[in-house]
């Protein structure tokens, strides 16, 4: 019988090391953590476009340029900090700027759920005269919302993507 509870005992020994060998191999070595590479999924503004068809040019922390057409009820993922979006009806560009990451969506703790902000187009257009935006943080099964004030869009007419690429992106 002792020997049965010793084997138990040695093979609960053997997964809790090999658990910790792995998450030290893991943040030292291998990759980020969980946790951090799904900070950077939700440290970005999620943008629903309630408008109409439109192009988004990304202009994120990364410096580097990326382009894309969304079509209505889609949503904007991604925009770590800047994006520029071309709304057709309006015939000009909007700039949004904010902190990147954006303070709404850092944890409280990490045994919480992760916190993505969700704001619509229509309500980033209207704060270019209002200089309110608002905002829904999605939690869990929680939901919040609020107005920010951090969060700048500027508006700048002008004349949209080339028609071909426009053609060739939209699904």
């Amino acid at each position: 019988m002792d020997k049965k509870y010793v084997n138990v005992f040695a093979f609960l020994i053997a997964v809790v090391v090999s658990w910790v060998l792995y998450r030290g191999l893991q943040f030292f070595m291998l990759e980020k953590p969980r946790d951090e590479r799904m900070h950077e999924l939700v440290g970005s503004l999620n943008i629903k476009n309630d408008v109409s068809d439109i192009f988004a040019e990304f202009l994120g922390a990364d410096a580097q340029s990326k382009r894309e057409t969304f079509q209505v009820g889609s949503a904007i993922l991604k925009t770590r900090g800047k994006v520029r979006i071309f709304v057709p009806e309006k015939k000009g560009w909007y700039t949004i700027k904010y902190p990147y990451p954006y303070p709404l969506t850092k944890l409280a703790s990490l045994a919480t759920d992760l916190r993505f902000v969700d704001i619509n187009l229509s309500s980033l257009i209207n704060s270019v005269d209002s200089g309110e935006v608002v905002y829904v943080i999605r939690e869990g099964s929680g939901v919040e919302t609020g107005v920010a004030k951090d969060i700048k869009v500027t508006f700048e007419p002008g004349e949209g993507p080339k028609k071909e690429f426009v053609d060739n992106n939209i699904a």
